[in-house]
């Protein structure tokens, strides 16, 4: 399953700054910050509450997606770029990536969109998404 956060490529906070984000937004994530928001593709190492956890990070031109979501084409009309967030049915690889994608969107002029559910959230309202999202969730993490 994907989350999307549509966004300018220059305005991408660095790891620290997006963990700060994170930590601001009262989640239990932690990224693992040791890498490279630009160049950096694969699966992202995080912590969940203390436990292993992670998801898969790609940095790419929005065209890649927005294609795919032609009626998303004004909404996106803004940015240059997308980060694709990817998780399997692990649902605290699910809350990592909810956590991630809002604060990332939060944090600067976005759009967050989740096909699963066929959310389009702007960033402002990210982290109210999110917590709708964690707390429906809730009662099927481990962690």
């Amino acid at each position: 399953m994907e989350i999307y956060v549509f966004l300018e490529r220059s305005a991408m906070p660095t790891p620290a700054q997006w963990q700060t984000a994170i930590t601001a937004a009262g989640f239990a994530v932690s990224l693992d910050t040791d890498f490279d928001p630009f160049t950096f593709t694969g699966f992202l190492p995080c912590q969940l509450n203390g436990h292993a956890s992670g998801f898969e990070y790609y940095l790419h031109p929005k065209d890649q997606i927005a294609e795919e979501f032609t009626y998303l084409a004004p909404r996106v009309k803004p940015f240059d770029s997308v980060v694709t967030f990817v998780w399997g049915s692990s649902m605290e690889e699910m809350a990592c990536v909810i956590m991630a994608a809002s604060a990332l969107a939060a944090s600067t002029p976005s759009l967050l969109y989740a096909p699963e559910d066929d959310s389009a959230v702007e960033g402002a309202s990210a982290l109210g998404y999110a917590k709708e999202q964690l707390l429906a969730a809730a009662p099927y993490l481990k962690h």
